[in-house]
């Protein structure tokens, strides 16, 4: 996952290699106040559109 910072704004893209061949996919604009906030709302983005294998397990709230 990267976030990349272009014309004022900040996008979130995902990026994989398979077979030395690289592969990118851009996945949202972000806007959360901060990088953790920004790549949880990138990785919901990539799992809830399938370009992701599984979903991570549930975190606990506690």
């Amino acid at each position: 996952m990267v976030l990349q910072r272009r014309n004022r704004r900040l996008y979130a893209e995902l990026r994989w290699q398979t077979n030395n061949k690289q592969y990118s996919q851009y996945l949202c604009e972000v806007s959360a106040k901060n990088r953790t906030a920004n790549l949880a709302v990138a990785w919901r983005h990539a799992h809830s559109n399938g370009l992701t294998e599984s979903p991570p397990p549930a975190r606990d709230a506690t």
